[in-house]
């Protein structure tokens, strides 16, 4: 008689309900000045209702370059089938014309609307309290993939 013992484990990874990546394009205003600016974020939602995220914004105006990155907590109070509408608010840093870098805080509220599964459209728009410095703004519109495919939004 053969006996085989085997002992297994297993480890299961937790994945994220919804992970984005974003390209965005809009509006950068400081200084009583606004230029077009760009950037990426990094959305990643793993409670349903609340998430993260981590966006670069650079624009180039006359007199300098603007610079902003600026971690925030997502909350997503309307999730109805394409359409999702959130509050966020986070801290940062900032990178002004003419200025160094400068601590401060974002708020603000964003809204997507999906065409597909894994690719929505939306608009963002923030502002940002800079300490030592004059505020900053931005409105921008975003074409957001989402490479954690969710059976939907």
């Amino acid at each position: 008689m053969i006996w085989i013992a085997s002992l297994g484990v297993s480890v299961e990874f937790s994945r994220a309900q919804e992970t984005q990546l974003s390209v965005r394009a809009g509006a950068v205003g400081f200084d009583e000045t606004s230029t077009l600016g760009y950037g990426v974020s990094f959305l990643t939602i793993p409670y349903g209702l609340a998430g993260f995220t981590m966006d670069l914004t650079v624009a180039h105006p006359s007199g300098g370059s603007y610079f902003s990155t600026s971690p925030s907590v997502v909350f997503f109070p309307v999730q109805m089938d394409e359409v999702k509408l959130g509050l966020l608010g986070g801290a940062g840093f900032y990178k002004l014309p003419g200025q160094n870098m400068k601590f401060g805080f974002s708020y603000g509220a964003l809204g997507q609307f999906a065409f597909t599964e894994d690719l929505a459209a939306g608009l963002e728009m923030r502002a940002h309290p800079v300490f030592d410095s004059a505020d900053a703004w931005n409105v921008m519109l975003s074409l957001s993939w989402s490479f954690e495919g969710s059976g939907g939004w």
